[in-house]
């Protein structure tokens, strides 16, 4: 590395999309962080220049750099991130670093998804004829899961915008075709939101004879939608912050690997194109989901209520209907049942249970218990 007090580091990643947009957001947490670099921002990777990476002391980009670039880089030594790469597309270099999110893992949860959803006819995962090395694992682990269970799965190349009506009306046939409902995967959400218009073109109601889910949540294409889009958001996030994290170990001369983020999946977003249940049914679940996996950070009805998007007095009004309780119950009902288990399964002392729990402090977690249940933790954990 240069000899000077703030390393410049060319950072080259396609912002156009919202992947893209989260990878950044990942390296700019790692900046705020306490690391001081002077950042280089190239808006894509056919941006990025062999005259542009002679100026820095380490490089972030896509594994689809241009070549011309890739040999620079190699020739210099500089130490270098290269993300969403394969084994099998990039050749090793004593100064590359390779970092991706396991893109298999992200179509097994969208199976995954799918099969809590409900029964489904057949499955169909979708992508374009271009054919990325993450998009076939996305594939790969999307088909191989529904095959494993036993379901009829298919993968399909959507048509283009341009192309001709030949092609579009075989794609139309092979849907039709298709047991209804089926559930259909799109590798991102452009191609949701193109399946959708074939899906509609073809008669095929959504989402009661197709549920459609994407991958990247790019609110502007899910919610712009004429029915609003579910999507996967992989945590590209975690992608950018690990690539800041592994360069900065490169540029204190520790030696570059290669590195899967093998929790790809930060969240599905349920929208329209899935909801398939009755719409009362569907709040109660994503408000239950909620709560679930946020019983330790000490929630309130008021923050259930803003998750879901609606006035307080309908989700009560929902709850009561379908529940029988209220939000404040079931909030209390996750808490709860989130301590006993840790009262239950672990040694832990109440002051650790407590924290992890998102109590104050071990009185506040002894209150709390003790007016839901009529025990103290203590009590409880003795019985």
């Amino acid at each position: 590395m240069k000899n000077r007090k703030s390393p410049t580091v060319a950072v080259a990643i396609n912002i156009g999309g919202a992947s893209g947009r989260d990878c950044l957001a990942g390296i700019f947490r790692f900046l705020n962080e306490g690391n001081n670099w002077h950042i280089q921002l190239f808006d894509n990777p056919q941006k990025l220049t062999p005259s542009a990476i002679a100026k820095a002391d380490g490089v972030i980009t896509e594994s689809d750099a241009p070549e011309d670039v890739l040999r620079a880089l190699r020739k210099l030594s500089i130490p270098t991130i290269l993300t969403d790469y394969h084994s099998d597309t990039i050749p090793r270099s004593p100064n590359f670093g390779l970092l991706r999110l396991d893109d298999t893992k992200i179509g097994e949860a969208a199976y995954d998804f799918f099969a809590r959803l409900g029964s489904f006819g057949s499955f169909a995962f979708v992508t374009d004829s271009a054919g990325t090395k993450w998009s076939d694992a996305r594939r790969d682990g999307f088909l191989s899961a529904a095959r494993h269970a036993g379901k009829s799965a298919f993968s399909l190349d959507i048509p283009s915008d341009d192309s001709d009506s030949r092609e579009i009306q075989a794609m139309a046939i092979k849907l039709a075709r298709m047991t209804k409902p089926v559930a259909i995967f799109s590798a991102w959400d452009k191609l949701s939101m193109r399946m959708l218009e074939l899906c509609e073109a073809g008669g095929i109601e959504i989402p009661h004879q197709a549920v459609i889910l994407g991958v990247d949540n790019d609110e502007v294409i899910c919610r712009g939608a004429r029915i609003a889009l579910s999507s996967i958001l992989p945590d590209h996030e975690s992608l950018g912050h690990t690539a800041a994290r592994e360069l900065g170990r490169l540029l204190r001369g520790g030696s570059p690997k290669d590195v899967t983020i093998s929790n790809p999946v930060r969240e599905i977003f349920e929208r329209d194109s899935t909801n398939i249940v009755p719409p009362a049914e569907h709040l109660i679940r994503k408000a239950k989901a909620y709560i679930s996996s946020h019983a330790s950070e000490s929630i309130t009805p008021k923050d259930v209520v803003r998750y879901l998007g609606v006035s307080r007095s309908l989700a009560d009004l929902r709850f009561r209907e379908l529940n029988g309780s209220s939000i404040r119950k079931e909030i209390a009902v996750a808490r709860i049942g989130m301590i006993k288990r840790r009262l239950t399964s672990s040694k832990n002392s109440l002051s650790e249970i407590a924290h992890r729990c998102g109590f104050s402090s071990c009185p506040a977690l002894s209150r709390y218990f003790k007016r839901e249940t009529g025990l103290s933790p203590s009590e409880w954990r003795e019985r």
